[in-house]
């Protein structure tokens, strides 16, 4: 009995660490090496795609720029699926759990949090009302890079009438691994419920998610539409 080889159909990548690593003078221009894989990967025909935190047009952008025809990506750790400019699968954190949360930021870290912001499915920045620092210095990677947007929406504005908008990701840094950590912890107790999920993207970037939102979404969204095994 001989046994079949397997053929890859689909390859999906993080970017953090292992696309963007090692990247030259932006995220978007990759090591040569990298290059050099993603060229491969084209030519052979298998499906590349890639699921991040980031937002989702991190990954569209990069997919686009070398040159994969159908663009499929997550972002958010699979809190919002696109699949060839249609998006398949969305998980924003609920309302009521951010107005819950963000009180509790501004209240008990008031000195000490920077750059809190909520981050829209569809791409756009809300940051507090008069936190120009924090405005400016994104704009410019914006400027930079042509991802994302800054809205005319504050988060206060946000919290007194959320309308549609879809939040992906709440993001603020504290000023060392310690106080984060601390931080982390009183937010979880103060959603024992599960309805977050909190966590350090390094030692002074606290971020939060739905807590049901996962990389492996993407895939199992992946493997049952294009029925891989």
């Amino acid at each position: 009995m001989t046994n079949k080889a397997k053929t890859i159909k689909f390859i999906v990548s993080d970017m953090d660490g292992t696309l963007f690593e090692g990247h030259r003078e932006t995220i978007f221009d990759l090591s040569l090496r990298n290059e050099e894989a993603l060229k491969k990967i084209k030519d052979s025909n298998i499906e590349f795609c890639v699921s991040s935190g980031r937002m989702v047009d991190f990954g569209i952008q990069l997919l686009k720029k070398y040159g994969f025809s159908k663009i499929r990506a997550a972002g958010f750790n699979g809190a919002v699926c696109s699949d060839c400019g249609k998006i398949v699968s969305t998980l924003p954190i609920p309302y009521s759990t951010l107005s819950k949360i963000i009180p509790i930021i501004k209240t008990n870290y008031s000195s000490e949090f920077r750059s809190l912001q909520l981050q829209t499915l569809t791409s756009e920045r809300l940051f507090l009302p008069n936190d120009e620092s924090s405005i400016q210095s994104y704009q410019k990677d914006i400027d930079r890079l042509g991802i994302g947007r800054i809205s005319k929406t504050t988060i206060d504005d946000y919290l007194k009438d959320p309308k549609d908008t879809m939040i992906g990701k709440l993001s603020f840094y504290m000023p060392s691994k310690d106080r984060s950590i601390q931080a982390i912890n009183e937010l979880r107790s103060a959603t024992s419920d599960g309805s977050i999920f909190i966590t350090m993207s390094s030692d002074t970037l606290v971020e939060i998610v739905n807590p049901n939102a996962g990389k492996d979404n993407f895939v199992s969204y992946l493997r049952k539409t294009y029925n891989l095994s």
